[in-house]
């Protein structure tokens, strides 16, 4: 077979690869550019879900010396467990009611000499219990069974001080948890207000703190490049964004154009096989 065969066969297996539907993207969070001033830290997303900060009771600040997984961070130092107004706010509701939703991003927890008992990744409690992540001491936490019982403890542990990519898929009644890349767990996920055990929870999203009112249970520690998906991202979706950090976020919405794994290699064959085809016609 032909150079000119064989680059045309590696580039028609390339058109065949597959190629998954981009779910829609409502926020994104990487902190960058902000100067250590969480006022001027915005949605990367395009949708100008700008995050507030409601840390009254400890502080919410952004790293300066690159002490994020990539670049800076959002570092969250609680004054104690259980306290009101802890973390930041966007306007997302992640309501069962709103379709299936995908959060996710990068943590390092750093926890003090107190015991705050469980960490929040993110919540919208308005009472009862409603989606969510914890950690704590069972592990990571699914929150949201039916009639007000949770949270589910999946038993699936982290190490401290060290970052890992956490991310919870939920589709319809089910939520699965996934730990850098790998899906680990999954839960019985519904959205329980208080009173009545119907649909509930805040509109507004909460990372780094329990509850839209309370604000219980605070992180402590670091996050990064927080995502939000309308969707339930698939294992392919979160192992590609675990891999590529915030350009795989893009990528999985379809915002930036990167090659899907496996497929780089066949690339630079086309792309060696093309060219040798070019010298010998031109030698010819």
């Amino acid at each position: 077979m032909s150079f000119i065969a064989r680059a045309a066969s590696v580039c028609a297996l390339l058109g065949a690869a597959s190629v998954h539907a981009a779910p829609t993207l409502l926020g994104l969070y990487t902190f960058e550019g902000a100067n250590g001033n969480f006022t001027n830290v915005v949605d990367v997303s395009g949708n100008g879900k700008n995050p507030v900060t409601v840390a009254s009771n400890g502080s919410v600040t952004v790293t300066t010396g690159g002490q994020g997984y990539q670049g800076e961070a959002a570092r969250f130092t609680p004054s104690s467990g259980n306290v009101p107004n802890t973390g930041f706010e966007v306007d997302i509701d992640i309501s069962p009611s709103q379709g299936d939703l995908t959060v996710g991003g990068w943590v390092k927890l750093m926890p003090t000499s107190a015991t705050y008992g469980l960490n929040t990744f993110f919540g919208h409690d308005n009472g009862c219990w409603d989606r969510g992540l914890w950690y704590g001491s069972q592990g990571w936490e699914i929150t949201g069974q039916a009639n007000c019982n949770g949270p589910t403890q999946t038993n699936v542990t982290m190490p401290f001080d060290t970052w890992q990519f956490v991310a919870v898929s939920y589709s319809g009644t089910s939520a699965t948890l996934y730990i850098d890349g790998v899906e680990q767990a999954t839960a019985e996920s519904h959205d329980s207000g208080f009173p009545g055990y119907g649909e509930g929870g805040s509109s507004l999203l909460r990372i780094g703190a329990f509850d839209g009112d309370s604000g219980t249970e605070p992180w402590e520690g670091f996050m990064d490049n927080v995502f939000i998906f309308r969707g339930a991202l698939d294992a392919t979706q979160v192992s590609a964004i675990h891999s590529l950090g915030a350009d795989g976020i893009l990528q999985v919405a379809g915002q930036q154009e990167v090659p899907e794994p496996g497929t780089l290699g066949l690339v630079g064959v086309a792309g060696l096989g093309l060219a040798m085809a070019r010298r010998k016609r031109k030698a010819a």
